[in-house]
């Protein structure tokens, strides 16, 4: 084969190699589309394991319900913040995981472990132990103060993890749904899913919007 032919045949492997490149791509697109707006986001998201459950039915038999305003005192805000600051810790920042264990005892419900997992899949790996919730935080949050306490974990826990990070579409299927269900209006959250450099902004609207809750 003549140098003419070998480029000829080069040029067209490139070819052949960057369709399928480019056929990956737009499937890559459309799974993405469909995933986001045809699929509830619930379908995403995964569910705690019987024998996860089970665990934190035992665990949350010995918390008493949170009976005065003094011991529930700007509970909301902390809350949301205690997941803010575990997700941020998940995402490497220092010192954050003893912010967040301080708030748990200031909360009187358990601390909590950052996820044992290579670093490539730490967004996968907490979105999953934020569901199957092996310290029983969540449960403890519901048992202690409500349902809503315990959304408002998990919605802190996947902001902060897409804040401190650059996971924004691994964490969207957690934001919304967690968002919802902890009553925050979706004009505050929305902007979390759209432009990196908006959320700053975004998280500083909502811990307003929290705070206000107490």
């Amino acid at each position: 084969m003549n140098g003419w032919g070998v480029l000829k045949f080069l040029a067209i492997v490139w070819l052949i190699a960057a369709g399928f490149l480019g056929l990956e791509a737009l499937f890559v697109r459309i799974s993405d589309f469909s995933l986001r707006h045809v699929a509830p986001a619930e379908l995403a998201l995964s569910k705690q394991s019987p024998a996860g459950a089970a665990h934190c039915r035992e665990i949350v038999k010995g918390i008493a319900p949170a009976q005065s305003q003094g011991a529930s005192g700007a509970s909301h805000y902390r809350a949301w913040m205690l997941g803010y600051q575990f997700g941020i810790a998940n995402s490497g920042a220092p010192n954050t995981l003893e912010t967040a264990r301080a708030l748990a005892r200031e909360l009187d419900i358990p601390e909590m472990e950052i996820p044992k997992g290579h670093m490539a899949f730490a967004a996968h790996d907490f979105a999953v132990s934020l569901e199957e919730d092996p310290q029983c935080v969540s449960a403890a949050l519901a048992k202690r103060y409500s349902n809503r306490h315990s959304s408002l974990y998990k919605f802190g826990a996947a902001v902060g993890l897409t804040a401190g990070s650059d996971a924004v579409l691994t964490q969207e299927a957690q934001i919304r749904v967690y968002g919802p269900a902890a009553g925050v209006p979706q004009d505050l959250w929305q902007p979390l899913l759209e432009k990196k450099e908006a959320i700053p902004t975004a998280v500083n609207r909502i811990e307003s919007y929290i705070k206000g809750l107490d």
